[in-house]
């Protein structure tokens, strides 16, 4: 009786494990047949997959070089409100066995008609805070303390990035309270949510909130 329990055990256990493979393989394919849709609709081109190597920006950014098991997909390129944009998910695993953790969220990318400081910045946690009192490089502006309070802004030339973070972005960031992640190199600039995928019914209001921020810093030609 009791192997019969344990067969009975093991089979559940292994069926549901199926089912659960099953239902994030068809959460999958309509994701990408609704982000097939949205980019055919604003005129971008769309590849289901593609190599994390073939990212022409992918040397300038630490994310693409962190972890393993890389992988991009529902990959588009094409060119909204006046910018030009490369947006894909990106996934990829730190460890091994069970001290593994995957990320996976979601990149837009676009090139600046001019360099500007490196620098990143995001919403600053309670880790961040108990960092900044003993020294870690967080760059704070006393005029406009509601956003340092409320972001983590890091860079290696902070001369530069204090001379780009001028009173109309610092303004902007303070009514806007972002959970966007913003980072540059050169006139590379990438935009997500840490560790989150765009909606395929969120996609449309984030690419405008986003392209709000890139205007902030960037003179998009017409």
């Amino acid at each position: 009786m009791s192997e019969m329990y344990i067969a009975i055990f093991i089979g559940g256990f292994l069926g549901l494990f199926g089912l659960i493979i099953f239902l994030t393989y068809l959460y999958e394919k309509k994701r990408t047949e609704k982000l097939n849709k949205i980019a055919q609709f604003a005129g971008f081109s769309f590849t289901k997959k593609k190599d994390p190597k073939e990212i022409p920006f992918r040397n300038e950014f630490k994310d693409f070089n962190r972890g393993h098991s890389r992988t991009v997909k529902n990959f588009m390129q094409g060119r909204k409100n006046q910018i030009s944009w490369t947006i894909f998910d990106y996934k990829y695993t730190v460890g091994s066995g069970k001290h593994s953790h995957t990320y996976n969220y979601t990149i837009f990318h676009t090139k600046l008609e001019k360099p500007i400081a490196a620098f990143i910045l995001g919403k600053e946690n309670f880790i961040n805070k108990i960092a900044a009192k003993i020294g870690y490089n967080d760059i704070d502006f006393d005029s406009h303390p509601e956003f340092s309070n409320y972001y983590l802004l890091k860079g290696t030339d902070e001369n530069k990035i204090r001379q780009t973070f001028n009173t109309n972005i610092l303004a902007y960031f303070e009514q806007n309270k972002s959970n966007f992640q913003i980072e540059t190199n050169q006139n590379n600039m990438i935009i997500l949510k840490p560790f989150k995928r765009i909606k395929p019914a969120e996609f449309n209001i984030t690419i405008d909130e986003i392209t709000k921020i890139v205007k902030l810093f960037d003179k998009p030609k017409y």
